[in-house]
């Protein structure tokens, strides 16, 4: 009987260090940045005639990929991926979701908000959504108006920070869709005819930008890149903005950052392509827990990869279907073995197109 008194309270004891534990350690939240159409064209991956000191900061405290990879060059499917960790023939997001496309995710999928939401996150996406069905993608927010656009950074990165606020003591995933540097609705332009609040436009002489070997050197291309380089650049304000938000409310110290785009640049030859200029792209990942802090990782990376590693950050089980892998576990090794393959599928981008 002794023993038995003994023992039940010794398990009782490990039951409340073990909630002592729980209540001590920080709770985990993702920051998950998801620029649209951008390639390599910022600083951080050489190009040194654009301006983008805020993406460069976070690599130098974080780890820039060279070699990650989107498992499709179209927006909505590609998002669906990140979103999922599935590739689009088993998500069923084929497609782009808006419009006469109207491409769909299955109903029997998982995606992030709905796994985290059972553990105890709040989950929000700010900006651009463009996946669908809302029942297969339940955010707990869907932050999109009031914002002015998803080019209107720094009033994105006030709404984000009051949501971190709102979100008190709870662990959150807070996923950030920028428009930039997406072409605007006269394809044209990159959404540099209008003016933003909180935002100071850099622009570019034609003369002075890089020329990606896939494009002709003319001047009406040097042209086009200069007014591209404009809206990176506002998309790098963005960033500072919303890494500015983590320390200003506190949770920098235990808040996972990525930053990643969804596909290439919208140029002939790159967005929409299996091509490296369409689905090779920039990947920066900034953990509280990693050990090496401004270096390059050579693993070959992909975007189903980000959802499990959001998952193994938040200490969640990953569904079953998932086949992608964490990469928290890389972050410190340069050349980690076992990582040397990646898969890609070229989808329908426009239910018209052939």
């Amino acid at each position: 009987m002794r023993t038995l008194i003994l023992l039940l309270a010794l398990i009782g004891l490990a039951a409340a260090a073990d909630t002592a534990r729980a209540a001590d350690s920080p709770r985990r939240n993702v920051l998950l940045l998801v620029a649209d159409d951008l390639g390599f064209e910022l600083g951080c991956y050489g190009n040194d005639k654009i301006k983008t000191p805020n993406i460069d900061a976070l690599a130098k405290n974080g780890v820039r990929f060279t070699h990650a990879f989107a498992t499709v060059s179209s927006c909505s499917p590609s998002r669906a991926s990140l979103y999922t960790g599935l590739y689009t023939h088993t998500s069923g997001q084929y497609g782009l979701a808006h419009a006469e496309h109207h491409f769909r995710t299955r109903e029997t999928v998982q995606s992030l908000p709905a796994v985290l939401k059972p553990a105890g996150y709040r989950t929000a996406i700010l900006g651009k959504i463009h996946v669908e069905p809302q029942s297969v993608y339940p955010f707990d927010e869907e932050i999109t108006k009031d914002i002015g656009g998803n080019r209107s950074v720094a009033v994105m990165a006030k709404k984000a920070q009051q949501f971190i606020t709102d979100c008190g003591e709870k662990p959150f995933l807070l996923i950030v869709g920028y428009s930039d540097p997406h072409r605007s609705a006269n394809a044209r332009n990159f959404g540099n005819e209008n003016t933003y609040p909180g935002v100071t436009e850099t622009k570019y002489d034609p003369k002075n930008v890089v020329v990606p070997d896939f494009l002709p050197d003319a001047p009406e291309t040097r042209a086009d890149l200069a007014l591209y380089y404009q809206s990176v650049s506002r998309l790098d304000q963005g960033v500072g903005m919303m890494l500015d938000a983590l320390k200003q409310t506190k949770t920098a110290e235990n808040t996972l950052v990525i930053f990643l785009s969804d596909n290439g640049i919208p140029f002939p030859g790159a967005k929409t392509t299996l091509y490296d200029s369409g689905v090779n792209l920039p990947l920066i990942v900034s953990s509280p827990a990693q050990k090496r802090r401004g270096a390059t990782n050579n693993a070959m990376v992909s975007w189903i990869d980000i959802c499990p590693t959001i998952l193994d950050w938040a200490a969640v089980a990953k569904p079953a279907a998932l086949t992608g892998r964490s990469v928290l576990p890389i972050l410190d090794e340069e050349n980690p073995k076992g990582w040397d393959e990646v898969y890609g599928s070229r989808q329908c981008h426009e239910v018209t197109a052939s």
